[in-house]
């Protein structure tokens, strides 16, 4: 594993002032190398999820409309509704995590690797799916966790959250070789696992939940 690309050399004439000669530039473009690698994550802590639920998105949406006055009554709160609605589903209705989760935390890792910075990640490594289901995972239950809200005056307020007490993840790294080795990758998404998370309340937010590790990888490593 390596950085070693095909390169395809493209010259470039250019009138250059400097002593009235023609300067050329050789410009080296390397082919990209894009190797898929197949692996399975697996948690180490808890996953709670949490996503908008349409109904208050359509609240946001009629607040900046003008439609809703905010003194106005607010409706009951029925926390079985609020804790489907937090559900990442697919259109099969199975339980996701969304894919941007972790390129997004492996982006954020790059502090902590010599010589590696975000845009390496950000051009050389790609998760595939956009929701992508759970693997294996336990009965989901619903917790209702005070959380605190709003801007420089916050308020608490009770959120209910599914928890999945054990879960894993199928995940598909499409890497650009000549960006950063597959070996590069797969530890950044291995320290991404136990200093960053996924989900709500998880390191990156200081808290405890979220976390995993790269229990197999299927593909793409020699």
């Amino acid at each position: 594993m390596g950085r070693k690309a095909a390169e395809k050399k493209v010259e470039v004439g250019e009138q250059g002032k400097s002593k009235g000669k023609e300067v050329r530039r050789e410009i080296r473009i390397a082919a990209p190398k894009i190797v898929p690698v197949k692996l399975t994550v697996e948690g180490t802590a808890p996953l709670i999820m949490k996503q908008l639920s349409a109904k208050v998105i359509r609240t946001i949406e009629r607040k900046q409309q003008g439609l809703v006055d905010d003194r106005g009554k607010k409706s009951p709160r029925i926390p079985e509704e609020e804790y489907e609605d937090a559900f990442y589903r697919d259109k099969d209705g199975k339980p996701c995590v969304r894919g941007i989760w972790f390129k997004l935390g492996m982006m954020a890792m790059t502090s902590y690797a010599k010589g590696l910075f975000q845009k390496d990640v950000l051009c050389g490594v790609h998760v595939v799916g956009n929701l992508i289901p759970l693997k294996k995972h336990s009965d989901p239950y619903m917790v209702g966790d005070p959380v605190r809200i709003g801007g420089r005056n916050k308020t608490t307020t009770v959120t209910y959250r599914p928890y999945f007490d054990t879960w894993s993840v199928d995940l598909t790294l499409m890497v650009d070789e000549t960006v950063m080795s597959i070996e590069e990758a797969v530890n950044l998404l291995a320290k991404m696992g136990t200093s960053n998370g996924i989900g709500e309340w998880r390191p990156q937010r200081k808290g405890m939940n979220g976390t995993f590790r790269v229990a197999s990888i299927k593909g793409g490593v020699s």
